[in-house]
């Protein structure tokens, strides 16, 4: 399931939550930003992975290449 979707039935249907946070990571790498700053920017911000744990280097660059 690609980040920032949320499977209702059949449908993939946009997840608010991962979008802003997928937001967030477009603006961080807009910026100049590194993938480990983006990282630390989501950590400080509070920002958890599906999983509940923080974002780790390959989560962040798996977003940014997809974006």
């Amino acid at each position: 399931m690609p980040y920032g979707f949320r499977r209702e039935g059949a449908m993939l249907v946009e997840d608010e939550h991962e979008q802003a946070v997928l937001a967030c990571v477009r603006g961080f790498r807009a910026a100049g930003l590194s993938i480990r700053g983006i990282v630390a920017e989501l950590q400080a911000a509070g920002h958890l992975a599906r999983t509940g744990k923080p974002f780790g280097v390959a989560q962040v660059h798996a977003m940014t290449v997809a974006a």
